[in-house]
């Protein structure tokens, strides 16, 4: 028997157990009182143990997220972390010579330059394709045109 199909029967196994009792008919009268009777003697045993707690009531489970903070304490937070990137920034930049950095700039506008055309040609090139095939249509139709016309050697 695989073990998926024996949790799921074992789980309904569980439910039924509590959800329906032992014996649905209802029982005489006269069994009924028999059996109290048997009950109302062992209760008396049952004083001398430790008094039964009361069941207790569901518990609220934690939250799955933490809470979040005011919105303006947020925002200010954030900015705070911004302005302290910045500065950061600002004190490599400060530390490296004007030339250098003239160059490293320079060089990364080149590579952003080259990554732009780049994709912008990967984002054009099916709409290139589709005109270019149009057109080629355009002239395949033309020269069908013409050779109706042209003079036949026969």
């Amino acid at each position: 028997m695989p073990l998926w199909l024996f949790v799921s029967t074992h789980k309904k196994r569980k439910t039924m157990k509590k959800k329906t009792p032992s014996n649905p008919l209802p029982m005489a009268e006269s069994l009924n009182l028999s059996m109290n009777a048997g009950a109302a003697q062992e209760q008396p045993s049952q004083n001398n143990a430790e008094p039964k707690r009361p069941p207790k009531g569901k518990t609220k489970s934690k939250a799955t997220h933490a809470r979040r903070p005011d919105s303006r304490a947020s925002r200010d937070d954030t900015e705070s972390r911004w302005n302290r990137i910045k500065g950061r920034l600002a004190a490599k930049v400060a530390q490296v010579d004007q030339e250098k950095l003239h160059e490293v700039l320079l060089g990364c506008g080149v590579a952003v330059g080259i990554v732009a055309s780049v994709v912008l040609a990967l984002k054009l090139l099916p709409l290139a394709v589709l005109i270019l095939a149009i057109l080629g249509l355009g002239l395949a139709l033309r020269f069908w045109e013409r050779l109706r016309y042209l003079p036949r050697p026969f």
